[in-house]
């Protein structure tokens, strides 16, 4: 649909996948800080960081390593917030 001055309305669930992906984007990004590593577990890569936090958004419960060795209680701080907003 086409509005007089060609301004496209944008259709509600590309805005909700958007929304999506920018915040599993996101808290990929901050799980794969250091702050969010646990200094006696092991470390998480991309893809576990990326993984955890599609998880979370998407409230599925998946994981590909253990969350308290591998996450500081800032990592789980993030994935709960995850969590909480998906």
């Amino acid at each position: 649909m086409v509005l007089r001055d060609d301004r496209r309305i944008r259709h509600p669930g590309g805005f909700v996948v958007a929304c999506f992906g920018a915040l599993i984007l996101l808290g990929a990004l901050l799980l794969t800080l250091p702050i969010s590593h646990s200094e006696i577990g092991r470390t998480a890569t991309w893809g576990d960081a990326f993984f955890t936090a599609a998880s979370a958004v998407t409230v599925t419960g998946l994981v590909v390593v253990d969350t308290a060795p591998t996450w500081s209680p800032f990592g789980e701080l993030v994935i709960l917030a995850l969590i909480q907003i998906g």
